[in-house]
C-alpha cells in the first residue's frame, strides 16, 4: 500500500472535513476531574481490532493498516463494513513514533489497533478472515489526559507527556501505563485546528 493509498482513505475513514477536522464517533468517557491543560477520564469499555508485524515501523504502518482496512471494509466472516472511530491511539513501549493509530511496540515487531463503534460488543464484533487480525475487549479504565495542539512530533509529545507525569506527581496520582499519544485529525490537517492528546492510564 503507498502513502497515497494511505492518506486517502485515513480521510475517508476519519470522516475529515478538507480542514482536517474530524467529526466521527468516539469512545464513550466522563470527566471525572480537570485543571488546566489536565483531565482525569472515565472510559467505558471498548473493543479493538488488533494486528502485527516483526518489520520496521514504516512498513509495519502499512502492512498493519492494509489488514485492518481490509477488515473494516468487509474483510471479515460477515462481510460487514465498520465505520473507523477517533481518536486513533499509538503506543510504543520504548519510544514514541508518529502518528494516527493504535500503535504498540512489542517483542518481535508492531501491532496496530483500531476501536470499533459503540454498538459492537466483543461478542457482535464480526470475526476477521485473516487469522493474523484478531480482535480484543479493553475494560473500562482510568485515564490522565493532557492535550495539545499543533503537529503531531515526538518533542512535543515528549514534552507534553512530562508535563502529565509531573501533574500527576503533584496530586499523587499513581500512573499504570506509559504514555500513549492520541491524535484526532489527519497530517494535512490545520497545525491550529488539531487536537493531540497524551493519555496515560491510572489508579485513583
Amino acid at each position: 500500500m503507498n502513502k497515497i493509498f494511505f492518506t486517502i482513505n485515513m480521510c475517508l475513514l476519519t470522516g475529515c472535513s478538507f480542514f482536517g477536522v474530524q467529526t466521527v464517533e468516539e469512545p464513550n468517557y466522563k470527566v471525572i476531574s480537570e485543571e488546566d491543560n489536565f483531565e482525569i477520564r472515565e472510559y467505558e469499555e471498548i473493543v479493538l481490532v488488533d494486528t502485527y508485524t516483526d518489520k520496521s515501523y514504516d512498513l509495519a504502518m502499512d502492512e498493519n493498516f492494509k489488514r485492518l482496512f481490509d477488515y473494516i471494509q468487509g474483510k471479515n466472516i460477515k462481510k460487514q463494513k465498520i465505520s473507523m472511530t477517533a481518536p486513533v491511539i499509538m503506543e510504543n513501549k520504548d519510544t514514541l513514533n508518529t502518528v494516527l493509530l493504535f500503535e504498540e511496540k512489542t517483542k518481535t515487531g508492531w501491532k496496530m489497533s483500531f476501536s470499533l463503534p459503540k454498538d459492537f460488543t466483543f461478542e457482535t464484533a464480526p470475526k476477521p478472515e485473516n487469522k493474523i487480525v484478531k480482535l480484543r475487549k479493553v475494560p473500562a479504565k482510568k485515564v490522565a489526559i493532557a492535550e495539545f495542539s499543533g503537529r503531531w512530533k515526538l518533542d512535543n509529545f515528549n514534552k507534553v507527556s512530562k508535563e502529565l507525569q509531573a501533574w500527576l506527581k503533584d496530586n499523587d496520582i499513581k500512573a499504570i501505563s506509559s504514555p500513549r499519544g492520541a491524535a484526532f485529525n489527519p497530517p494535512w490537517a490545520i497545525p491550529a485546528l488539531r487536537r493531540n492528546e497524551v493519555h496515560i492510564d491510572v489508579e485513583l
